[in-house]
């Protein structure tokens, strides 16, 4: 009995190992997955094999260890040469038709082009961050009318001076105004953007002079002494980069004023100031409903924008009550300084977007079209690829590849075209933008004209590479033998992409042409004078 006992025991361990030792090996032949299908079909049988040798020789974690290490070292160089031998095999198919690839090329950097000049328009005006510290704390404070909620609104100087008093949740609220001022000195006398602001504008922004110092509450008061910032760039022109500017008298206008700042390069705030006066208006003098002024703030950590907004809604809810003859129930408003500033470009900048996306459509539908007018001439290429072993997905990745590869060809010639145009497009635009709006062929929009140029390979490679690698091997190796021109499924299969394609685009000529016609409408409305 002792002795049945002992061997049952035997069994049942045998049994075990067996079941645990099948167990390692199909979770081994699962990992061999990570390698592309065509290493496995040659190399798993053999790599199993060895794998299991191993095992029973040790049965040690560390066969399994050093197994799943290799494999993980090793897949990713398969799927790398596998990648490359696609990509090589695809620019020997795109040299040899050369005409169809360099009408692709044309085509797709002018779409890619538009697209990426356009974007880095956007991305200057609406997308990059304002160059000051901390700028998403940084809002605008305005008033609007409930019957144009749209409007962003500005506020008037007697309203900003209690909104400073009371306002908890925000710090440093400013007021600022632009225009044009004269300058004189021995150099002659010259017209200077300029900016008029109060003491808080300069500490909202988080903005500090290179020399100096910013305006001082008692500065910015009605009757304060006569002071003046000028920025890097008009110290240098104007004045020689002089080092002892601070503390010199200028003549500002008809008066003349003492220099006590010099802000940093690049820094021209409002649109291009390039100095700055303190605003020394009196809020005893201003009406209430005289908005004129653009109002900036910083709020405290942890607040947004809408707290804010609310704050100010019952601080102005009190000015009326306060102040009854000036209650026009006006509402208050505080909003990212970004979407302020970029009010008056969002809308053209937008339509120009949609134009240019347009663009791009058709551009996919006339190189989608080029390409399956090469695939019918392949048909038979495909067919003996099916016979010789070919899988349908093999098909698709390589034909995947080649619209890749002449995507991101059409997409480093459309990026060229983008920063050869983008200074020719700012020429084009009649009026003076901030200076802190950089537009530029950066890392952003770098990386949006990469995506698109995948984004696009897929748009028009993707019906022809299926197309082409749905073949009915009998009828096309007959058909491809008597002419280039493909099998039956493949000629219907094109015919219905191409009428789909044809449709398309006219629908996308339409709206191009419809926004040309916007644009040619307000350019002839009468004005009322030459």
């Amino acid at each position: 009995a002792h002795h049945r006992s002992g061997a049952q025991t035997n069994l049942i361990d045998m049994a075990t190992a067996r079941h645990r030792e099948t167990g390692i090996l199909r979770l081994y032949r699962g990992c061999l997955s990570l390698y592309p299908a065509e290493f496995r079909d040659e190399y798993a049988r053999e790599l199993c094999l060895t794998f299991a040798d191993r095992w029973r020789e040790e049965r040690s974690p560390r066969v399994w260890l050093e197994g799943l290490s290799g494999i993980l070292q090793e897949a990713p160089k398969e799927h790398l040469h596998v990648i490359f031998k696609d990509l090589r095999y695809a620019l020997r198919i795109l040299r040899k038709d050369t005409t169809v690839t360099l009408a692709a090329l044309a085509i797709l950097a002018l779409g890619i082009g538009a697209t990426t000049l356009v974007f880095s328009l956007a991305n200057g005006l609406l997308l990059r961050p304002l160059p000051y510290a901390d700028p998403g704390r940084i809002v605008a404070v305005g008033e609007y009318s409930p019957k144009d909620p749209s409007e962003y609104g500005q506020i008037s100087f007697p309203n900003f001076v209690d909104y400073r008093t009371r306002a908890q949740l925000v710090e440093n609220v400013g007021v600022y105004d632009g225009g044009s001022a004269i300058l004189r000195g021995p150099e002659g006398a010259g017209t200077v953007p300029a900016g008029a602001v109060s003491d808080g504008v300069f500490r909202a922004l988080g903005v500090a002079p290179i020399l100096g110092r910013i305006f001082t509450r008692e500065e910015a008061s009605p009757g304060g002494p006569k002071t003046i910032i000028l920025s890097e760039e008009l110290w240098t022109r104007r004045y020689a980069s002089d080092p002892q500017i601070v503390g010199r008298s200028i003549e500002f206008e008809s008066s003349r004023r003492t220099v006590v700042g010099v802000m940093p390069s690049g820094f021209h705030f409002p649109s291009v100031a390039q100095l700055w006066v303190p605003n020394q208006s009196d809020p005893s003098k201003t009406p209430r409903t005289d908005y004129n002024m653009a109002a900036v703030a910083r709020l405290k950590p942890g607040v947004s924008a809408e707290q804010a907004t609310a704050e100010f809604q019952s601080i102005l809810e009190q000015i009326h009550r306060e102040n009854a003859a000036a209650n026009n129930n006006w509402k208050a408003r505080v909003t990212p300084l970004r979407t302020f500033e970029a009010q008056g470009y969002r809308k053209q900048v937008i339509a120009l977007l949609v134009a240019v996306a347009l663009l791009l459509a058709i551009a996919c539908a006339n190189v989608s079209n080029l390409l399956l007018v090469k695939a019918s001439a392949r048909g038979r290429e495909m067919a003996v690829r099916i016979a010789m072993g070919a899988s349908r997905t093999r098909l698709v990745r390589q034909l995947a590849s080649e619209s890749v590869l002449l995507g991101l060809a059409g997409g480093a010639l459309g990026t060229g075209l983008a920063y050869v145009g983008l200074p020719a497009l700012l020429s084009l635009i009649p009026v003076d933008l901030p200076r802190w709006m950089k537009f530029s062929v950066d890392a952003p929009v770098l990386a949006f004209s990469l995506a698109v140029s995948l984004a696009t390979s897929l748009a028009f490679g993707l019906a022809p590479a299926f197309g082409s690698s749905v073949v009915d091997l009998s009828n096309s190796l007959k058909e491809g033998g008597r002419a280039g021109s493909g099998g039956v499924r493949h000629k219907l299969l094109r015919n219905g992409l191409v009428v789909g394609e044809v449709a398309l685009s006219v629908i996308l000529l339409a709206g191009a042409g419809l926004t040309v016609r916007s644009f040619l409408a307000l350019r002839a409305q009468n004005l009322g004078y030459n």
